[in-house]
C-alpha cells in the first residue's frame, strides 16, 4: 500500500463528535493538529476513545496528535476538518479563519442542512470547499457522505472518495448536489414519527420500540431497497400506493417538541425525549460505545453484495 497522500491534517472544532473523527485519522496513520478551545475535554474525550481501542480490539496505535487553541502553525498542512454546530455563520467564520491563514487548503466541513452554495459564497477558493458528514463513532463506522456541485474540483473528490476507502476505512457515496442523503432520510422518518405522537396514535417509546425491532434488526445488514427485496418488493408496493397519500407533509415541528427545545434553552442543558439520572445518562454512553465496536464487526461479517 503506498504512503497517505494526506500525511498531515488539520481538524477545526469544538464538537465532541470531531474528537472521534480525530481517533479515526489517527487510526488511518495521519498525523493530526487539532485546533479547539476546549481541549482538556478533547484531551479526556479521544485518550477515552483509544482506551475502548485497546480493550475491545486488544489494538494499539502509535499516533502523532497535537492539541492547539491557537492556530500559529506555520506547518504545511495536506487537508482540513471543519467541524461545528448547525450554524452557518460559525461554518463560515471558521472556514475563512483557516483559508486566510493557509490560503487553497482543501478544506471538508460538516453540514446537513446549509448547502455547499451558501458555505463557498464568499470564500477566497470555493472549489477547495466540500461537505463531509461522518456518523458518530467516526472510528467504528463505515458511514462518510461527500457532497459537491459544481463550483467543486471534480478530480479531487473522486480522488477523495477513493482514498477513504483505501486509509479510512470507509464506505462511502458521493452527492452531487447541495446537500446529502443521510439528513433527508433520517428527516422524513422523524416527521412521520413526530406526527403519529403528537395525534396521539403512539407514545415515543412505542415508535423506538418498533424502529429497533423491525428495521433496525435488519438495517445493519442492509439498506432500505434491499430490504424491501429480503421482506417482499411487491408487497411494498401495494401497501405504499394506499399508505402513501395518508403519510405526514408537515412543515413545522410539533408543539410537544418546541416544549423540549424551549426547555433545553431556558436551563441551558441537554434535555431529550427521555428524562435521565447523570448516572444512567453515563451508563448509556458506556454501551453505545461497547455496541458500536459489536455492530461493526457484524456488518463486516455480513458485507453488502
Amino acid at each position: 500500500m503506498k504512503e497517505p497522500k494526506y500525511t498531515k491534517i488539520l481538524v477545526s472544532s469544538n464538537h465532541k463528535d470531531a474528537f472521534s473523527v480525530v481517533v479515526s485519522l489517527l487510526k488511518s496513520g495521519h498525523e493530526v493538529i487539532l485546533f479547539t478551545d476546549d481541549v482538556n475535554n478533547a484531551r479526556h474525550t479521544i485518550d477515552q476513545h483509544f482506551e475502548d481501542i485497546l480493550k475491545f480490539t486488544q489494538k494499539e496505535f502509535n499516533h502523532h496528535l497535537q492539541i492547539v487553541n491557537e492556530l500559529t502553525l506555520k506547518s504545511a498542512f495536506d487537508l482540513a476538518v471543519i467541524y461545528t454546530n448547525e450554524d452557518k455563520s460559525e461554518k463560515i467564520a471558521a472556514i475563512d479563519l483557516i483559508q486566510n491563514k493557509y490560503n487553497s487548503l482543501k478544506i471538508i466541513v460538516n453540514s446537513e442542512s446549509i448547502s455547499l452554495t451558501e458555505l463557498q459564497e464568499g470564500s477566497k477558493f470555493p472549489d477547495n470547499i466540500i461537505i463531509g458528514n461522518w456518523s458518530n463513532p467516526a472510528h467504528t463506522t463505515y458511514f462518510l457522505e461527500l457532497v459537491t456541485n459544481n463550483e467543486t474540483n471534480y478530480s479531487w473528490v473522486s480522488e477523495l472518495d477513493s482514498y477513504a476507502r483505501v486509509y479510512w476505512e470507509k464506505d462511502p457515496y458521493v452527492i452531487y448536489d447541495e446537500l446529502g442523503i443521510r439528513s433527508q432520510i433520517m428527516t422524513a422518518m422523524v416527521r412521520e414519527a413526530f406526527y403519529l405522537v403528537e395525534n396521539g396514535y403512539a407514545s415515543i417509546e412505542d415508535i423506538d420500540r418498533a424502529c429497533r425491532n423491525d428495521p433496525g434488526y435488519y438495517l445493519p445488514f442492509s439498506g432500505n431497497f434491499r430490504y424491501m427485496d429480503l421482506m417482499g418488493t411487491f408487497a411494498y408496493g401495494m401497501v405504499m400506493k394506499d399508505l402513501n397519500p395518508e403519510l405526514a407533509a408537515e412543515t413545522v415541528l410539533p408543539r410537544f417538541f418546541k416544549d423540549i427545545l424551549e426547555k433545553r434553552k431556558a436551563e441551558g442543558k441537554q434535555v431529550g425525549m427521555y428524562t435521565l439520572t447523570k448516572k444512567q445518562a453515563e451508563e448509556q454512553e458506556k454501551r453505545i460505545r461497547r455496541f458500536s465496536y459489536e455492530i461493526k464487526a457484524i456488518i463486516e461479517k455480513y458485507p453488502a453484495l
